[in-house]
């Protein structure tokens, strides 16, 4: 008996006759022939079948012996066809397969046999999507933190960005939310507890939560504002005070000196300063009554934390608000390098921040002549002319210079106190060899003879020097030393001298000439340079032989005495070193004049023989050319300046 489909096949060849419709097929198997009230079926091996009807005879001569039946489409080969696109044939073509139950033919992964899983497709092909799955709320993380909020998303599996806890409330910060640690220094509901710094205390209320404030350079003030209202006295503050309600304050030191200013009008200040670790370094309170304090204080440890206490002595006398800076004394520092130098030049040290410094420069001598002794100079510059230096600086020296910067500081009271802060360290700093001197080249015998009266040099002119030691001996007419040396002290830092006031040399002679300075080191340990020759013919309106000169001849030699020296020069426009010699009077004035002639400095010296003084100008003065003028007994001495920056 023929199968359902096999019956479904020969209904439809019988439809297809009935309209005269016509195919073929070839026959493998001889059969019987069927009946029914349409079709007559005979099998016949190896023979084409004709199908043929109509509707008064519908007979097939010729029939199949395996009929055909219907294959489905498996586009994505999972062994499930579309039910919609398939074809009748004896055997499976290629791509085809008997079922017709999947319901995406292109998803391999979607069909009758596949597991249901989380992803808004029906995969089993079941008619529904998920069914079977665990659904769960999930809620937005738009900060990231791990916790949610807002309206519920409900998904068989979590979203991107998703969490499973809506209990985050400040969605858009990921330090707020249940699992934070609740801050004092915030003013938000860290923890999302429902309240807002549960178990803090006020910040700047004690030494442990003071409030960090940034430091300043003196005489700089960056001050910050702070209120006593509302304050209670900390357990924690180590000073005695009537009513003692205080604000803590802390910094980091950059310096060992500080100088604390608290300002106010309606409380009675005092001021505490503690280490981090709660030990009492200093206290202040100088003003009686209400008003502010200041604390000047020595002895801090650069980069260490220290706390400042703000405190109200006595709030019967009132209450209120304040300001407070901390101003950091620069410590003593050195900011040229190690040189070598002359005395001429200056040694410099680091800027303390404001006019009003004093600066200590000690020399320690290290190798040399200066080694083992210790030379200081405290002067109101930061630039130190190394000639001013007393004792002076030996030349061809090594030192260890350690700079303090010294500040005079006002207490709230308007005391003054001295606050000295040196440098950590010394630096290293030398001298040149001392300069070897000479008779100057225009007074040896190869320039000619010199008048008796005549005024000669020794060259270079070396500065540090208070005296000048010059030694003459005579030669024969072969060049040898006949007798013993003349030797006489200049009596003055001049590195000049007039011949007429060496008594004992003769006209007609000729000398071999030796120089030396003196400086206060020296002793009777001349360095003298190599002796040349000079030689001597007449007079030139000096002094000869001890005799009186006229009144108008004597003021020629004093006046050809005097020599004045400037270094150095050029300049930087901040000070210069002025040397005078051979000038005796009550009423020296140095002034400095422009070259359009106006005065820019003055001041008025007592000289008794030699002045050496180091000016600062009030104003650094510009690049050009100035003029340092020396006035005194009538007398005018010019030399130019130089300001070169």
């Amino acid at each position: 008996m023929k199968s359902f489909k096999e019956l479904i096949l020969f209904f439809s060849v019988v439809l297809i006759s009935s309209f005269g419709i016509k195919a073929q097929e070839v026959i493998s198997t001889q059969g019987a022939s069927y009946f029914n009230a349409y079709v007559k079926w005979d099998f016949t091996i190896g023979e084409t079948v004709i199908f043929t009807g109509s509707s008064a005879n519908n007979v097939i001569t010729q029939g199949f012996h395996q009929p055909l039946r219907a294959y489905y489409v498996d586009a994505d080969g999972d062994g499930f066809g579309d039910s919609d696109f398939f074809v009748w044939a004896s055997g499976a073509p290629v791509g085809y397969v008997t079922d017709s139950t999947d319901c995406n033919d292109n998803s391999s992964a979607v069909n009758p046999g596949a597991t249901e899983v989380c992803n808004g497709i029906d995969d089993n092909c079941s008619g529904v999507a998920e069914e079977g799955l665990t659904f769960t709320n999930y809620y937005a993380d738009l900060d990231g933190d791990g916790y949610g909020a807002g309206t519920a998303v409900n998904a068989c599996s979590q979203p991107v960005g998703y969490v499973t806890t809506n209990t985050d409330c400040n969605n858009n910060n990921a330090a707020v939310n249940p699992g934070a640690t609740e801050l004092c220094t915030t003013s938000v509901d860290d923890n999302c507890n429902g309240l807002i710094n549960e178990g803090c205390s006020t910040a700047g209320e004690n030494p442990s939560n003071a409030t960090s404030m940034s430091t300043s350079i003196w005489p700089n003030c960056n001050a910050i504002n702070g209120t006593l209202v509302n304050a209670s006295a900390s357990a924690s503050a180590q000073t005695i005070c009537l009513t003692g309600e205080d604000r803590w304050h802390q910094f980091v030191a950059t310096s060992e000196g500080v100088s604390i200013v608290v300002n106010s009008t309606s409380a009675d200040i005092l001021i505490e300063l503690q280490t981090a670790a709660g030990v009492l370094v200093a206290q202040e309170n100088a003003v009686s009554g209400l008003g502010g304090e200041i604390l000047n204080h020595y002895g801090l440890t650069a980069g260490q934390v220290y706390k400042i206490g703000v405190r109200n002595y006595n709030s019967a006398l009132g209450t209120g608000t304040y300001s407070i800076c901390a101003k950091m004394l620069k410590r003593g520092g050195c900011d040229y390098g190690p040189g070598p130098y002359s005395l001429c030049q200056y040694f410099k040290a680091t800027w303390a921040g404001a006019a009003g410094t004093s600066y200590t420069f000690t020399y320690t001598g290290v190798s040399g002549p200066a080694s083992g002794n210790v030379y200081t100079r405290t002067q109101n510059s930061d630039i130190c002319v190394l000639s001013s230096v007393l004792p002076t600086l030996p030349y061809g020296s090594t030192y260890n210079v350690l700079i303090t910067n010294t500040y005079t500081l006002n207490n709230g009271a308007g005391v003054a106190e001295i606050i000295s802060v040196p440098g950590l360290a010394p630096c290293s700093m030398s001298t040149v060899t001392q300069p070897v001197t000479a008779l100057s080249v225009s007074n040896q015998c190869a320039a000619g003879p010199r008048f008796r009266g005549a005024i000669v040099a020794s060259l270079p002119w070396v500065c540090g020097s208070t005296n000048w030691r010059w030694e003459f001996t005579e030669l024969d007419t072969q060049g040898q030393p006949v007798g013993l040396p003349i030797a006489v002290n200049r009596g003055a830092a001049s590195n000049y001298i007039n011949l007429g006031t060496v008594l004992q040399l003769q006209y007609g002679k000729t000398y071999s000439v030796r120089t030396a300075p003196i400086l206060a080191y020296t002793g009777s340990d001349y360095q003298w340079g190599a002796p040349v020759c000079m030689s001597i013919v007449g007079t030139a309106g000096m002094i000869a032989d001890g005799q009186d000169a006229s009144e108008s001849t004597l003021k020629v030699e004093i006046a050809n005495e005097v020599n004045m020296n400037l270094y150095p020069n050029p300049t930087h426009g901040t000070d210069v070193n002025i040397n005078l010699s051979g000038v005796e009077s009550d009423n020296v004035q140095i002034r400095v004049v422009d070259a359009m002639g106006r005065q820019v400095w003055s001041n008025r010296y007592s000289v008794d023989g030699v002045l050496n003084t180091n000016i600062t100008f009030e104003q650094p003065l510009a690049n050009g050319l100035y003029f340092v003028e020396a006035i005194y007994n009538g007398e005018l001495q010019t030399q130019r300046m130089m300001v070169q920056k």
